[in-house]
């Protein structure tokens, strides 16, 4: 046997009904996605590349790994690099002033409105320079603690990586002029 159902009781005056449904905007407010700041980044960093170099480091990964990876393949690859254009043009700054219904923002225009430095960086430049300004904007608060090299070491590295770059330089003029 099933016992009976309570009846509701009356709401008191200046209370709310809490069984009430809720209304249009309350129902709007519960669903709308909020930021969760506690797992949110201070900064972002925003590789930047033209076509062209991304398809020819997709080709050199493909080429060096004896597996075919399905994600290097250059079928797939127009399809993310259109993806990602459709979603990241600039142009989508103007459009979102002529619609103002349902604008679309590149993806940097969502950290910057919730107040998140975005640093860009051009991926088509020389690696060693790229890692190290990726590096110092990484480390500008202070290095991380996580079992990195020491800052010593990576010191000891560019300044041998710098002098490598220079002997060649000299002995590339050097071949030049005995010619």
């Amino acid at each position: 046997m099933t016992p009976k159902k309570p009846e509701k009781k009356a709401p008191v005056e200046g209370e709310e009904d809490e069984d009430a449904e809720p209304e249009a905007d309350e129902e709007e407010a519960v669903l709308k996605p909020q930021l969760q700041s506690n797992i949110y980044p201070d900064s972002v960093i925003s590789m930047q590349a033209t076509q062209l170099f991304l398809k020819r480091r997709a080709k050199t990964f493909k080429d060096s790994t004896e597996k075919h990876h399905k994600k290097w393949a250059i079928e797939g690859l127009n399809e993310k690099i259109e993806k990602y254009n459709t979603h990241n043009s600039m142009d989508l700054f103007t459009q979102a002033s002529i619609d103002d219904e349902n604008p679309l923002f590149p993806t940097t225009r969502f950290f910057q409105d919730n107040k998140t430095e975005v640093f860009e960086v051009d991926a088509s430049g020389n690696k060693f320079e790229i890692f190290e300004s990726m590096r110092i904007y990484c480390e500008r608060f202070g290095r991380p603690f996580n079992y990195l090299k020491s800052v010593a070491f990576l010191n000891e590295q560019r300044e041998l990586h710098l002098l490598d770059e220079e002997t060649n330089a000299k002995q590339g003029s050097d071949m030049a002029n005995n010619k």
